[in-house]
């Protein structure tokens, strides 16, 4: 398993399929806060949820190892995601990533960005077989639905679809709405 994720992740590192993965930012290290951000795995291989956003924040902080977050080690929302899940007991089988592998300035994709990732997006998923697939946030949810091939391969995979918001949303902008956004996590993840 662990080769074979190292192996995406070297080919994700190396692509050059847009104009964004070519930005200096998206080339550089991550232990500098740049660079392509690849998912993060709470526990074991085979998860059970897998958390997806849009793309990697543009203001990380070095040596980020989640896959989305501020620049406040202690208090990124990567980091509070984290913690929810834990409270929740789920952070050992879940597995989190972002549709777009590549930061942009603006932290907005186009659909052409999120196509030429959709190969290393459904081979995360190959590799770690989840129940139940949950989107992040408006924009990665209505592009997954409407493409044709993600929706066949997650239901000849016997995979969930599942939209929730994205932690951006509650944590930065909405905290008072953090206990609905917990019961929203649940509810995807026990349907």
């Amino acid at each position: 398993m662990e080769t074979s994720l190292n192996t995406l992740n070297v080919r994700i590192g190396g692509c050059q399929k847009c104009e964004i993965s070519k930005l200096l930012y998206n080339q550089e290290d991550l232990t500098k806060g740049c660079g392509k951000l690849y998912g993060w795995c709470g526990g074991l291989d085979k998860v059970d949820y897998f958390f997806v956003g849009l793309n990697p924040s543009y203001n990380r902080f070095p040596g980020l190892m989640y896959a989305f977050g501020g620049r406040d080690f202690d208090k990124g929302t990567g980091v509070e995601f984290v913690n929810i899940l834990r409270d929740l007991k789920i952070l050992e089988k879940s597995y989190v990533t972002n549709a777009v592998k590549c930061s942009t300035d603006s932290n907005t994709v186009e659909r052409l960005h999120i196509s030429n990732c959709l190969e290393y997006l459904m081979g995360e998923v190959e590799l770690h077989k989840p129940k139940v697939f949950i989107t992040m946030g408006k924009p990665v949810s209505q592009f997954l639905q409407n493409d044709v091939q993600f929706c066949q391969f997650l239901v000849y995979n016997n995979i969930e679809f599942k939209e929730i918001w994205h932690p951006n949303y509650v944590i930065s902008y909405n905290r008072d709405k953090i206990d609905q956004y917990k019961r929203m996590i649940i509810e995807a993840v026990h349907g």
